[in-house]
């Protein structure tokens, strides 16, 4: 088995196992970054690629404050 740099050795199944969680975690982010270029309104078929919804997710003055505010949180909790 493989050797960490503390001398332990590693679980290569818990090692996988950790893999496979981070990556049921992460997939959806990445379905949502890959599915922001889609030129369709809804749905899951794929009509092409554009970056038409970006222009119209920052005109959204509403949801502009929110993101400054969660920043704004961000930011106190690392203090």
């Amino acid at each position: 088995m493989a050797t960490d740099t503390g001398g332990r050795e590693r679980n290569r199944w818990l090692t996988g196992y950790a893999v496979l969680v981070y990556a049921f975690l992460f997939a959806p982010i990445v379905v949502l970054i890959i599915y922001s270029f889609n030129r369709a309104r809804r749905g899951l078929v794929w009509q092409g690629f554009t970056f038409d919804w970006y222009p119209r997710l920052f005109a959204n003055d509403e949801l502009l404050d929110a993101l400054i505010v969660t920043l704004e949180v961000a930011a106190v909790a690392l203090e």
